[in-house]
């Protein structure tokens, strides 16, 4: 069984006056919520073998605080398509993962959030609820599929968790 998590990039500050959308930094509220995750992906043993960011200021930002907890380097790859692209770029990135087990996307709304809702066909009833209510910032997907990675298809995964804040929905 491998494993999927889809990640939104914590909360961002607005944009400064003639600032671009892609330099936005995470804001305070944003730093803690990722720190917070990161924690609780190590509790939970929920560790990736291979992290594909957007290049994306916000995302590079939650990807280093979250990797401060794992317990070993995790080979990460940065993806343009990942800002500027939807949801079939995001399958595309994922069935890229030729050898890796476990693999986060770290991204943004609504890619993300169309992403989570391509793949699963079925889930935990709270985790599935949570989802279908909306992919906030710093909410983080966990499917597990049957199958590698690099052979992911559209609507073969199975949502076993959705985090908020690194708040598990389902227990």
């Amino acid at each position: 069984m491998s494993r999927i998590f889809l990640l939104r990039h914590a909360k961002a500050a607005s944009a400064l006056p003639g600032q671009r959308d892609f330099d936005r930094p995470l804001d305070k509220q944003g730093l803690g919520t990722a720190r917070t995750l990161g924690i609780t992906l190590m509790a939970n043993g929920f560790q990736p073998d291979l992290i594909i960011c957007s290049p994306a200021k916000r995302t590079r930002e939650t990807l280093a605080k979250i990797a401060e907890f794992f317990a070993f380097q995790v080979e990460t790859r940065f993806d343009e398509a990942l800002f500027t692209d939807e949801w079939p770029s995001y399958v595309s990135a994922l069935q890229t993962a030729e050898n890796a087990k476990n693999v986060m996307i770290i991204g943004h709304n609504p890619a993300i959030e169309e992403t989570a809702l391509q793949l699963a066909t079925n889930g935990n009833r709270d985790a599935l609820t949570a989802l279908y209510a909306g992919f906030a910032p710093c909410s983080l997907a966990v499917f597990s599929i049957d199958t590698p990675i690099s052979e992911l298809k559209p609507r073969q995964a199975f949502l076993e968790n959705f985090l908020i804040d690194g708040v598990m929905t389902a227990h």
